[in-house]
């Protein structure tokens, strides 16, 4: 199975332009390939619900995972209101480890837990750049290293060191692993 990697370069400068692409070409061909290949990811799983307590927060309706926690990594995780911030030491929801449980999400509805329907265009965005970067290796036609930078210098500087050029293939289990270890201890 060969794999397409969009080029959202001609979008960079146009939000809405970036929205309609990825949700027209991205959202299909991530669906597929993760359907094709079987890949699970509480991310995409329709027991996730929206929560009260943060901004940008789900949790497990079944209660496997206990709390709250965002969908994605990044620094993009509230809207600017009154409301706390999700402690950053809590696991995506993109990097912990389904359970029994899941129950995929439908392709019209893939995207629903990457950002709430009523958000802003420009959180959109930031949450698209990121299910971008993390499955395809790119961001907006770049290699995604605002994402590594974010999560651990360590991560970003070797990954400068060795020139990674597009696509990064390794962002995903680099930044899945770091995760996971900082939830570990």
């Amino acid at each position: 199975m060969e794999q397409v990697i969009p080029d959202f370069s001609i979008s960079c400068r146009n939000d809405t332009l970036y929205k309609i692409l990825i949700e027209l070409i991205l959202k299909p061909e991530l669906y597929r390939i993760h359907v094709e290949t079987n890949y699970v990811s509480c991310l995409f799983c329709n027991l996730l619900r929206p929560e009260g307590c943060h901004i940008n927060c789900l949790s497990c309706s079944k209660g496997v995972y206990s709390g709250c926690s965002v969908p994605l990594p990044g620094i993009d995780n509230y809207t600017g209101s009154n409301r706390y911030l999700v402690p950053s030491e809590k696991l995506p929801w993109v990097f912990r480890t389904p359970c029994e449980h899941f129950q995929r999400l439908s392709w019209g509805k893939y995207f629903r837990n990457i950002s709430a329907g009523k958000e802003k265009l420009f959180k959109k965005v930031a949450a698209y750049e990121t299910v971008e970067a993390l499955y395809f290796g790119t961001c907006n036609g770049g290699v995604p290293c605002h994402l590594c930078a974010i999560a651990d210098l360590d991560i970003y500087h070797d990954c400068l060191k060795k020139n990674i050029q597009k696509p990064c293939s390794a962002i995903l289990a680099k930044l899945t692993d770091h995760y996971s270890r900082l939830n570990a201890d």
